[in-house]
């Protein structure tokens, strides 16, 4: 029974390595964006941390005003911050400078990951797999092998029936719809479909373990001689309002770790819902324009511009 269940595992996680994959599935992109960062050369600004910067930063004004290459690595934030910092470190290069913007979320419930984003992840780029790196990670997949099954069957179906997988299917949310710089582009054209309800900050202390995963970043980083820095997210102003407890204590906590320079505070970001696209991090064209050049403002101060 033990030999029987070890071999479906592999069977079901080496399925993605072996069958045909639907390449417009947003979570895709993670491929352009793995691939963009090897091939992108220094100097570089790296932008790591979940869709908050994959639909809310204008990279090619930032690259214009910076004169530093950029590439956003930004993609969902459901793939936990420990995967996105794990999968960071096998591609950073001397003299990086890195910006580290999580979600308020990856400070408790999110650190680990979503069971589904993960599962959609490695589905899309078995590749990754190789980023997995706790046993709560393994922990939220391994309820979702069902789905992972269902998407790998699902693919194959569609693949073997000459399906045109060129075309998105998924609203905004498709691989095709980022841009050379890594962001997420096609919202900006669009009207918001109006504002999605999602969880709320807890007002409990950052939890130890994402304090550990950044500062462990952090030091790692430095032996590479990266510089860190820490930028926060949007947030919808109601939002902001309603959790500022729980934000307010993220941000006294990032503040103190040992290397990390923090060059905004949370309340730099706290915008109008007329901001925002369809979710609290997700934001409009104008808005986008507003968090970009405020990013600007702030890293100037800390990051001396390259010259032509």
């Amino acid at each position: 029974m033990i030999l029987l269940v070890s071999s479906t595992i592999l069977c079901i996680f080496t399925a993605p390595f072996i069958l045909p994959i639907n390449p417009s599935r947003y979570l895709a992109e993670h491929i352009d964006k793995r691939n963009l960062i090897v091939s992108t050369p220094s100097p570089r600004i790296i932008l790591l941390g979940g869709s908050n910067l994959a639909f809310s930063v204008d990279s090619k004004l930032i690259e214009k005003e910076t004169g530093y290459n950029v590439v956003n690595f930004g993609l969902a934030g459901g793939l936990g911050m420990r995967l996105m910092i794990n999968d960071l470190e096998k591609y950073l290069k001397k003299d990086d400078v890195v910006i580290l913007s999580p979600e308020y979320l990856h400070f408790s419930i999110m650190l680990n990951g979503s069971g589904p984003d993960l599962v959609g992840l490695i589905s899309a780029d078995p590749v990754v797999l190789t980023s997995i790196s706790s046993l709560k990670q393994i922990n939220n997949i391994f309820p979702q092998i069902l789905l992972l099954i269902k998407i790998e069957v699902k693919d194959y179906i569609s693949y073997i029936r000459g399906k045109n997988w060129e075309v998105c299917e998924n609203n905004g949310f498709c691989r095709y719809n980022f841009d050379s710089y890594g962001d997420e582009v096609a919202h900006l054209f669009k009207i918001s479909p109006g504002l999605i309800n999602e969880p709320s900050i807890p007002e409990t202390e950052p939890s130890s373990e994402s304090i550990k995963v950044i500062s462990d970043f952090v030091k790692f980083a430095e032996k590479k001689n990266v510089k860190t820095f820490y930028s926060f997210p949007p947030l919808l102003d109601t939002e902001f309002d309603k959790d500022k407890i729980g934000i307010m204590k993220i941000y006294e906590t990032v503040k103190k770790i040992n290397g990390l320079t923090v060059i905004d505070s949370p309340s730099d970001y706290r915008l109008p819902i007329n901001l925002f696209y369809d979710q609290k991090y997700h934001l409009t064209r104008e808005g986008r324009k507003i968090r970009t050049n405020l990013l600007i403002s702030k890293l100037l101060k800390v990051v001396p511009r390259v010259k032509e």
